[in-house]
């Protein structure tokens, strides 16, 4: 079971690192990585809120990628409200909502679930440490790779940790990748 985690542990984060993005078809979930470039032009009016566009191998030298937070869901994957769910980790974003991304600056520090990302080493997680998190070719999902090469942006494994999950009897855990932008 993916663990959909995505958040930013960065103290006092600025405004400037936190963007609005229309969730495209097929929906969202936390940990994803979009890019950000225009303004949702389907939206009247609109000054704040970006389109979200799948990174392409043709586009990856772009600086401005993003990563879906945790955060005001409102329905989990399966459509039912998230009352009574006690694993925040599998709620989504539905196809029109508006999500919260914060942008891979450099510095800043992300905790992302290690079953967010395709590429990890499955069971031994320790062990990708050093490696980095990019995009992945036409999906919103990242991937961890051994180079960062020809990237505009990546984050940088540097540690991995328990995130307590709650669950009915607040036993579950979920682990993640701690990581700073590069």
């Amino acid at each position: 079971m993916a663990n959909n985690i995505g958040y930013c542990t960065t103290n006092k984060l600025s405004s400037t690192h936190i963007a609005k993005v229309s969730v495209p078809s097929g929906g969202l979930v936390a940990g994803n990585i979009v890019l950000l470039n225009d303004l949702d032009n389907t939206i009247t009016n609109n000054f704040e809120v970006y389109s979200a566009t799948k990174p392409l191998t043709a586009n990856l030298e772009q600086t401005h990628f993003a990563i879906i937070q945790n955060g005001g869901f409102e329905t989990m994957s399966d459509g039912r409200r998230p009352e009574g769910q006690p694993d925040f980790t599998q709620y989504s974003y539905a196809e029109g909502e508006v999500a919260t991304a914060v942008f891979v600056d450099p510095h800043l520090t992300f905790e992302i679930g290690c079953t967010t990302v395709t590429g990890g080493t499955t069971g031994s997680y320790v062990s990708d440490i050093g490696k980095y998190i990019i995009p992945a070719d036409n999906t919103y999902v990242g991937a961890v790779s051994a180079s960062n090469a020809d990237i505009g942006n990546s984050l940088k494994i540097v540690a991995v940790k328990y995130l307590p999950l709650g669950g009915n009897f607040g036993l579950d855990y979920a682990q993640t990748y701690v990581c700073v932008a590069q």
